[in-house]
């Protein structure tokens, strides 16, 4: 169970960026600006990593970010988290794993939530579904967690067509499956009692390719990024959103993935006061108590008290 804490909204978003957005930065931090994220999870920052990570905190300072987590993964493609909150743990998760993955802890209102950063590999759903094992291994799942990404695999729950292994072998795509479709990777993340968010709500958008993708193993639409979160935390996501623009069509072969979640509840109005109707007329004359004692009225209004008469022998 989550903690009970003020009303608070949390928006959470996932952008695998292309070769570093080397030659797109200044759309990013346009796209980082308007998204009013308060954690950002950035795939492929390559290059970010140098003169000490002299790109993040330019990256940081331009958007108001309070702090960052960067994996020095075991390829050149890094990746970083942004949160907007205080992070109490920091992290980066890189033997076998492929890529690797970023770990940030971030104290959102009365509760702590575990963000992984996660970018699988990206030719094999042997090798991803081991990373998945092994990641599975290390994060303490009782826990508030996310896990976000690139994870280079599809959802059985996004029902691509009959043909669709068809379509890729002729495409030259074989990452998803030669003779049938994987979905080993997010039905093992199922298996582990993870939600996936953007089925939760009824969102099966594809995330690539984008107008910017020039990727032969991203030119079919597709889904392969992602956000699972524990049951109690996904139960507070309220919307997802594959952001499709004239700006993420400029600065990566990836769509942003951007989810929001409301924690606590929204305080009820007050039930308006309603004040009595007018009275016509004097107001009406108090109920007369029961006969039994004696008293009664006569027709013409006037009361009658009985006499008690006491009997000086008793």
């Amino acid at each position: 169970m989550l903690a009970v804490m003020t009303p608070q909204q949390f928006r959470i978003g996932s952008y695998n960026l292309f070769e570093g957005a080397q030659t797109t930065y200044n759309r990013l931090v346009e796209f980082a600006r308007d998204a009013a994220l308060d954690v950002l999870c950035l795939q492929e920052v390559n290059g970010w990593q140098n003169d000490d990570a002299q790109r993040c905190k330019d990256f940081s300072d331009k958007i108001l970010f309070l702090d960052f987590s960067l994996a020095n993964t075991n390829t050149e493609y890094k990746i970083a988290t942004f949160t907007k909150h205080a992070a109490t743990h920091k992290g980066a998760l890189v033997e076998g794993f492929w890529h690797g993955a970023a770990v940030a802890t971030v104290k959102i209102g009365e509760i702590e939530v575990t963000i992984v950063n996660l970018h699988l590999d990206p030719w094999k759903e042997e090798s991803r579904v081991r990373e998945v094992g092994r990641l599975l291994e290390m994060v303490d799942l009782t826990k508030p967690t996310i896990i976000v990404g690139d994870f280079n695999s599809l959802s059985r729950d996004d029902n691509y067509p009959p043909n669709f292994v068809e379509q890729l072998r002729t495409a030259g795509i074989a990452k998803f499956g030669a003779q049938q479709l994987f979905f080993d990777v997010t039905d093992k993340l199922r298996a582990a009692g993870l939600v996936d968010v953007a089925t939760q709500l009824g969102v099966h958008e594809n995330t690539v390719p984008s107008n910017f993708s020039t990727d032969k193993d991203h030119e079919l639409p597709v889904r392969i990024d992602y956000i699972f979160a524990t049951p109690d935390l996904a139960k507070q996501a309220v919307k997802i959103e594959v952001l499709k623009n004239e700006l993420t069509d400029a600065i990566s072969d990836h769509y942003p993935l951007v989810t929001t979640f409301q924690f606590g509840e929204a305080p009820s109005a007050p039930a308006p006061v309603v004040a009595p109707p007018p009275q016509q007329g004097p107001p009406p004359e108090p109920p007369m108590p029961d006969d039994a004692a004696g008293i009664h009225q006569e027709a013409d209004g006037s009361v009658v008290l009985p006499l008690h008469l006491h009997d000086h022998n008793a």
